[in-house]
């Protein structure tokens, strides 16, 4: 999967969840005053989308602040679970 479905699939993940911006540079930053609720939840429908699991070391807030680097991080994860 290239990180162009990815994005799609995740902006669908972020407009259930009410996170849904465009481009924009607010949008850049969308995540960064999200509650633990929200952001466990998202990461629970992300895994469950993804058919991925994101390790505890990873599951933390700064590193899901913007929508490229939680693209980043799961395309890492599915290009690592293709070489198994």
């Amino acid at each position: 999967m290239n990180k162009k479905d990815i994005e799609t699939k995740l902006n669908l993940i972020f407009e259930e969840n009410g996170l849904y911006y465009d481009n924009s540079e607010e949008g850049n930053n969308l995540l960064k005053e999200i509650d633990s609720m929200v952001f466990i939840s998202l990461i629970v429908e992300i895994e469950s989308v993804f058919n991925i699991g994101i390790p505890d070391d990873a599951l933390i807030l700064s590193n899901f602040q913007t929508k490229s680097q939680i693209i980043e991080i799961i395309y890492k994860l599915l290009e690592k679970n293709t070489d198994i």
